[in-house]
């Protein structure tokens, strides 16, 4: 993948592209001698941990954590998406989530989490358990001191080690108390509001739980998150909440120390850029990995990585201008077909059901006829006018990696966020045509299948046996989905409703259990128990549903098949090809 964005450039080569390719090149010749950190903090008025006088950060509040979490796209406290609103087919959802203090995902095949997800579990112990560790032998607190003994030294402040040791554990004893609910006392009366609300409501709900002291304007924050997106947030947004949670944030933050906030809020930042930062600050970061007996990535892995959004559900960031390069117009065209041989398969199969009542039938047949299926790459990656419009927003420095990655965080995000407050569009496109895994979505009753999965071992592109049994099973597993466990609870728009009469579903209950009975017999050795057949069904019947329906397309390529080996039959190069195509060899260690 990496040859992609060191091919030579010719004059067909949209600007888009180009932008992909020059911000690879950058972050290969990153200089690590210059501290980009140190402007970042200038550029935020400083940071308490790193000075003497805290009065000058008082100020720091909802609309300053709203600017950086815009400006960044690091989500501080409340973590955010827009989502089809479950009960309408033309509106979107603000979902405000729990902040579990993620970090960002780099993928890295050979490790079991990723490299982000590694520091965020020593990041979220030592914040849980600040005040037992070993803060000489313990690898996350010297990794994250040392980072900031670098900045201290680089601003030339003249700050004792004990008052940025100080400052580490009141940020962890911070995060401790939000991870605890420690907002939330055991005699609080906290009247739950409506889970799926507007902005309105839930000032006025805000405002009473706080007897007209609430320590938040939300239609300001918001107003500041979004800023950058051209969504705009007004009071009758539908949002959804977790009314504990919110209590629970809103009441510690307005208890603490807005140094304390400040600190959070930049450290979290810092983290976010870890990998990107100058030769001491990246030498520190290896050093922790090294520590947690974990192989570093190289960087031409790790740039290519970033920009191609390896393995990021919603993230598209600069893997659509690069995949312009990738794709090949024939192939997708011979992928979209074999879906439709697949689809038509499936509509058979549904058509000849003998447990499904007729009023069933007809319901899953308008949902499948309304499914949409999105092959490689949105259809705009081919046209260079609209790939260009699309990265217009969307700086990229030849001299400043460090600026570009927060900028792509902040592209990504504000992509996702542009979806608010327009009419909601199924077709959206919100996963890394890099990425090798399809996905249906119930909500908008779609599939993705990224372009990474037009190519082998998953799709030669000659409709052999081996394109059904490898990329056709995926396409029906994808598509059995819809009619799941799950599926059946939406309808063909994706709004949540019945799909199935009470005698439809009493029969597929009936025929569930055996799947239930089956897998519960699963004995895995490496866990020493039996997996559990109801937690994995929607799985199973997918899986099942998925080979069925590419066999029974299949069945017609059988008949004039021609093959050289009299050692397999047609139907036994289907199931070796199904067997085989995720083949893995992995440790148990």
């Amino acid at each position: 993948m990496k040859d992609i964005l060191i091919s030579p450039d010719n004059n067909n080569v949209p600007e888009a592209t180009k932008k992909a390719k020059d911000a690879y090149k950058t972050c290969l010749t990153d200089n690590l001698n210059y501290l980009r950190e140190v402007s970042f903090i200038a550029k935020s008025e400083g940071m308490p941990i790193l000075q003497n006088i805290k009065e000058d950060f008082l100020k720091f509040g909802w609309n300053e954590i709203g600017d950086l979490v815009s400006t960044y796209g690091v989500p501080l406290l409340f973590n955010f998406d827009i989502v089809p609103f479950p009960v309408s087919t033309t509106d979107y959802l603000l979902e405000l989530q729990d902040d579990t203090f993620p970090d960002p995902i780099m993928f890295h095949p050979q490790e079991s989490m990723n490299y982000h997800e590694i520091m965020f579990k020593d990041f979220s112990r030592y914040a849980s358990k600040y005040d037992e560790v070993d803060e000489k032998q313990d690898p996350f607190f010297i990794y994250l001191r040392t980072v900031l003994n670098v900045l201290k030294n680089k601003m030339n402040h003249n700050i004792k080690d004990e008052q940025i040791t100080s400052g580490i554990k009141e940020v962890a004893k911070f995060m401790r108390d939000i991870k605890e609910y420690a907002g939330i006392s055991k005699d609080a009366n906290i009247k739950q509001i409506t889970t799926t609300t507007v902005v309105e409501k839930l000032q006025q709900w805000t405002d009473e739980q706080f007897e007209n002291k609430a320590p938040i304007n939300w239609l300001s924050y918001l107003g500041k998150i979004f800023n950058k997106s051209g969504a705009r947030v007004d009071l009758k947004t539908n949002i959804y909440v977790n009314s504990n949670y919110v209590y629970n944030v809103l009441n510690i933050t307005r208890n603490t120390d807005p140094a304390v906030l400040k600190n959070f809020a930049l450290i979290r930042i810092l983290l976010y850029s870890s990998f990107d930062g100058d030769r001491k600050i990246r030498t520190a970061l290896f050093n922790y990995y090294k520590a947690r007996n974990h192989t570093i990535p190289s960087r031409p892995d790790y740039c290519a990585n970033q920009i191609l959004d390896i393995s990021s559900d919603g993230l598209v960031g600069l893997s659509l201008a690069a995949s312009r390069l990738f794709t090949e117009e024939k192939r997708q065209m011979k992928a979209k077909s074999l879906v439709e041989k697949i689809s038509e398969s499936f509509k058979n199969k549904l058509l000849t059901s003998n447990w499904m009542d007729n009023k069933s039938k007809a319901a899953a047949m308008k949902k499948k006829e309304n499914m949409i299926s999105l092959v490689g790459v949105p259809d705009f990656v081919g046209n260079n006018k609209q790939l260009n419009e699309f990265y217009e927003n969307l700086r990229i420095s030849s001299q400043d990696n460090y600026g570009n990655m927060q900028q792509l965080r902040a592209f990504r995000q504000n992509y996702s966020f542009s979806r608010l407050r327009r009419p909601r569009v199924r077709s959206y496109w919100d996963k890394s045509p890099f990425e090798t895994n399809a996905l249906y979505n119930r909500a908008n009753n779609k599939f993705i299948i990224p372009l990474a999965l037009l190519y082998p071992p998953f799709f030669r592109g000659d409709f052999g046996i081996m394109d059904y049994s490898h990329l056709g099973v995926l396409v029906g597993h994808e598509t059995t989905h819809g009619f799941d466990n799950a599926g059946r609870k939406y309808d063909a728009f994706g709004v949540i409703g019945n799909l199935w009469t009470n005698e439809t579903y009493s029969a597929f209950e009936n025929r569930s259990q055996c799947f239930r009975e089956q897998y519960d017999r699963y004995f895995i050795n490496e866990l020493n128990k039996t997996l559990s057949g109801e937690r994995s069904l929607n799985e199973n019947l997918a899986d099942n549903g998925g080979l069925k329906i590419a066999y029974n397309a299949a069945k017609e390529v059988f008949k004039f098949y021609s093959f050289e080996s009299d050692k397999f039959s047609p139907e036994q190069l289907f199931f070796i090809g199904f067997a085989t195509v995720r083949y893995l060899d992995l440790s148990t260690t």
